[in-house]
This record gives C-alpha cells, sequence and structure tokens, in this order.
C-alpha cells in the first residue's frame, strides 16, 4: 500500500503537469485558429432601399395660384357669409388652376365655390388648414396631375381640413361632391367622417 501512496504522490505532479501542457496547447491552438483563420462572411447585403417619393415641385405660377385660393378662403371666413363677389373671385380663381386644355364648366365650378364658401364662411380657419385647402383645391382643378388614388386621397384631405376648420358636416361633403362631380365621378365616393 505504501507503494500505492508513494506512486500516486510521485505521479499526481506529473499528471498535473502534463494537464497544464495540454491546457496550454489547446490555448496556443484556439488563438492561432482565431488570428489565423478568416473573418466570418458578412451578412448579405440588404438591397437598397427605394429612394423616397420626390415632393412634387410646385411652380411659381402654381405658387401664385394656391396663394390667390388662400387669400380668397381667408376673405370669405371672415364674414358669417360669403358675398357674390366673393364668391365669382374664388369661381375665377378656380377656374385659373385649371389647365387650358382641360378647363371645366363655369357652372361646375362656380357650384364648387358656393360650397366652399358656404364651409368656409364665418369659421376659424387656420392659417395652415387655409393653406392645405389651398394646395387641394389647385391640385384637384388640375394644376397637378393625379392618380386616380391621388385624386381619392386629396378630396378625403380636402373633406378633413374642412371638417377641422369648423365646417359642418353636410357644407364639408358637399364641398367634395361638387368636386367628384367636375371630376366627372371618376373618382369612388368619399366616406363620410366618423
Amino acid at each position: 500500500m505504501r507503494a500505492l501512496l508513494l506512486t500516486v504522490i510521485f505521479l499526481l505532479p506529473a499528471a498535473s503537469a502534463f494537464a497544464q501542457g495540454v491546457n496550454t496547447a489547446i490555448i496556443k491552438e484556439r488563438a492561432r485558429e482565431v488570428t489565423g483563420a478568416k473573418q466570418p462572411p458578412l451578412p448579405p447585403a440588404q438591397p437598397p432601399t427605394p429612394p423616397a417619393k420626390a415632393q412634387p415641385t410646385v411652380t411659381a405660377a402654381q405658387q401664385a395660384m394656391i396663394s390667390r385660393l388662400s387669400a380668397d378662403i381667408a376673405v370669405i371666413k371672415i364674414r358669417p357669409e360669403a358675398t357674390a363677389e366673393q364668391r365669382q373671385k374664388l369661381t375665377q380663381d378656380l377656374l385659373a388652376c385649371a389647365p387650358a386644355n382641360a378647363r371645366p364648366a363655369e357652372a361646375a365650378v362656380r357650384k364648387v365655390a358656393d360650397n366652399l364658401a358656404l364651409a368656409v364662411a364665418g369659421k376659424k380657419v387656420s392659417a395652415q388648414d387655409q393653406g392645405q385647402l389651398a394646395r387641394h383645391l389647385a391640385a384637384l382643378m388640375g394644376a397637378a396631375p393625379l392618380t386616380p388614388e391621388q385624386t381619392t386621397a386629396t378630396l378625403a384631405l380636402t373633406r378633413d381640413a374642412l371638417l377641422n376648420s369648423g365646417a359642418s358636416q353636410e357644407h364639408a361633403l358637399a364641398v367634395v361632391q361638387s368636386l367628384q362631380a367636375l371630376k366627372g365621378g371618376e373618382e369612388s365616393t368619399v366616406k363620410r367622417a366618423k
């Protein structure tokens, strides 16, 4: 038994040294793998994002039309009822937005102007809503080419701007419906706001 004990005592340090040597060898091998190995492949490149749709540029002439419409709305909103002269000027400015080769009938544009005058007269239309209304009206009158989807969205935005301005739902829908009739009914009807 003594011999066994002596053998274990002598072999234990040797086994420990051997184990350290093996651990050292493993550590060195791992270090070589890390430094000598190729870098892991990069993740696949994501396809480039499509560029955002550019906002249509507004020409100076279009901006002038929008400014005139905005001024018309500003004058009409002051009084509880629009005068015949104010409605006539609004009609003329709306007609000016339409391209010469596709001008709608003056009677149809007058109906839009009359409905718009009823909707905004005496209302507290903010400058932002006033500008949005003018831009939407100019676009719908043909100052900017619109797809059917864009036309439907612009009609809805027009209705929302009118409702935000304090117009009744009835008046806001009358403006939208007269604009749809002006466009020849090509768009689906804009739903009532909830």
